[in-house]
């Protein structure tokens, strides 16, 4: 999601940071229990391969850009909690260090944290609901052998 410098005020950045704070202690926790140390390395390398593919970016007409951000993609493999705390890392070092966005990409990361961890990641949970019981009857096909 781009925000233009000076398209939001304070009062709203500092909105979505407080009702990103509640998301963040809940992703902590909910992490700390569910993910082996197994799979942490898996949870950088998501987050890793999301900051390379945001980095590429495409023209879209009407002089904005687009890129994918891959959030969903670490949703699925660990789950949304996972992928919160991976996309805030991402969005955090990509603010910080690479200054994409602006000057005041940081300013903006409450919002910008809020839309792509809530929106895309819940896409992914909400596409289970539907997804799932389609993928389970397929499933079933194929270990019955109907499906061949």
């Amino acid at each position: 999601m781009h925000i233009p410098d000076g398209y939001l005020g304070p009062e709203t950045c500092g909105l979505f940071y407080a009702a990103m704070l509640p998301i963040w202690a809940a992703a902590s926790r909910i992490v700390k229990k569910t993910l082996s140390a197994r799979q942490v390395p898996l949870l950088a390398i998501g987050a890793a391969f999301s900051f390379v593919v945001m980095m590429f970016e495409v023209p879209i007409p009407g002089g904005s850009s687009g890129h994918a951000v891959g959030g969903t993609l670490i949703a699925i493999l660990l789950g949304p909690w996972a992928a919160c705390i991976a996309m805030t890392v991402t969005l955090v070092v990509q603010a910080l260090l690479f200054s994409d966005g602006g000057v005041t990409a940081i300013y903006r990361a409450g919002p910008v944290i809020f839309f792509v961890v809530v929106v895309f990641v819940q896409m992914r949970v909400s596409m289970d609901l539907v997804a799932m019981p389609v993928s389970m009857r397929m499933h079933k096909i194929v270990l019955d052998k109907k499906f061949f």
